[in-house]
């Protein structure tokens, strides 16, 4: 809402306002509940297009596994004045997750990498960034009514097409 998006701005470090710890409390439990909808939401579409979602503890937020290939998803929660650093959160945790896990979770298969944001943020992007995604071979998608939805850009690599 659009006061929880002032706070934020009025809290931001960058800004060189005092924060205050209580309203910086508030808003981290905000966006983890956002993202922690978003997975569970997530998880109950993949598992009712009949695959098994799994994740890695403290490492990959969400995989499964279609016949040789996985895919392999980073879940993201944002707010305007926080995208640019959540999308490169994300797509650096897609590279050094797959690269980590490649040899022992994701052995014998390729993988498609996702970078998974809690609702629609294109209104936000920066122009470079959709080919910046594709040079990194990282598909954007977003939650959108407790679904899954590949960003036009991306829909090739929708897995359930």
């Amino acid at each position: 809402n659009n006061t929880f998006d002032k706070n934020l701005r009025s809290s931001s470090l960058s800004s060189g306002i005092k924060t205050n710890p209580k309203i910086t409390q508030k808003l981290r439990a905000q966006s983890n509940m956002r993202h922690q909808t978003a997975l569970h939401h997530a998880k109950q579409f993949i598992f009712h297009k009949r695959k098994q979602p799994y994740d890695i503890p403290g490492n990959v937020d969400l995989y499964f596994k279609d016949n040789d290939t996985f895919h392999v998803f980073e879940v993201k929660s944002w707010v305007p004045s926080n995208l640019h650093s959540q999308f490169r959160d994300g797509n650096i945790k897609l590279l050094e997750y797959t690269f980590q896990n490649k040899s022992t979770h994701f052995k014998n298969g390729e993988y498609y990498m996702h970078l998974l944001f809690h609702n629609d943020p294109t209104k936000y992007f920066r122009e470079y960034w959709i080919p910046f995604m594709k040079s990194l071979n990282i598909n954007l998608c977003f939650m959108q009514d407790k679904k899954i939805v590949w960003y036009k850009d991306f829909k090739d690599n929708d897995p359930f097409l």
